[in-house]
């Protein structure tokens, strides 16, 4: 419940991992869990991205402002807009950075942690985003159609989400699963909540950093979605990708410690 409340699915596979001695009931068991808490997950979060602005009357423009300014970047500028939409270079950043996903980090008795898809493909992306060219290669975009396919790739992620695990939350309800539902609501609302006042009040964080932190530090993807299409700026993923390593290693550990506490 825990890893399905804050989306995390390489939460899911530490606690599955700690869970196969104890054989196959004990794995279902997990992935009912899972199930559960997910989709409260996701909405817990995207709903949060959308009201946090109006709840503390958060002015998104000035924030976004502010935030180029320090970083000294044209906040009317639309991004990059020539060339054409490349698939071959494309392709490149999701197989490199699903390879770099594969890499696992050797713990010791507390097992083995990495990226993931996700964050392999996040990071590929951004370090060749960032380098722009490699030899014949073209890793710079129309913003247009990158905004267009992550639009469309957000869709489809949460319509996945919604087939594969709609069934099993609204079933839960009926036999036992009603206190995991509500549990899940309960972490994913504090973790996003806590987060907020931190970064905001104590560490005095702008609006468009934070928003991806809070999104990278619950390892949510659809939450970056949400924080992009909530700011109307794509710099969110500056603060999503900056804490998502940290976030992820956290995660892995504290749900493996879970494991063996509870």
């Amino acid at each position: 419940m825990f890893t399905g409340a804050l989306t995390s699915s390489p939460g899911l596979a530490a606690a599955l991992e700690q869970v196969a001695h104890n054989g196959p009931e004990a794995e279902a068991l997990v992935g009912f869990g899972y199930a559960v808490g997910y989709i409260p997950g996701v909405l817990i979060v995207v709903m949060g991205m959308q009201l946090i602005p109006i709840i503390f009357r958060l002015d998104t423009e000035k924030e976004n402002r502010t935030f180029c300014e320090d970083l000294e970047i044209n906040p009317d500028e639309e991004g990059f807009t020539g060339g054409r939409f490349r698939l071959l270079e494309f392709f490149i950043v999701i197989s490199a950075g699903y390879l770099l996903g594969t890499l696992k980090i050797p713990l010791g008795t507390l097992g083995r942690v990495g990226l993931g898809s996700t964050g392999g493909i996040l990071a590929a992306g951004l370090i060749l985003g960032f380098k722009g060219h490699i030899g014949p290669l073209d890793f710079r975009m129309p913003t247009a159609v990158l905004t267009t396919v992550r639009e469309l790739g957000i869709v489809l992620f949460l319509s996945v989400v919604g087939l594969r695990y709609g069934y099993s939350a609204v079933a839960s309800m009926g036999t036992g699963g009603l206190p995991l539902l509500v549990l899940s609501i309960g972490v994913a609302f504090l973790s996003i909540s806590i987060g907020y006042l931190f970064g905001r009040y104590i560490l005095k964080l702008n609006w468009i950093l934070l928003a991806g932190a809070l999104c990278g530090a619950m390892t949510s993807t659809p939450g970056l979605g949400a924080a992009v299409e909530a700011t109307g700026c794509d710099d969110v993923a500056a603060g999503y990708g900056a804490v998502y390593p940290a976030a992820l290693l956290s995660m892995v550990l504290f749900t493996i410690l879970l494991s063996i506490f509870t």
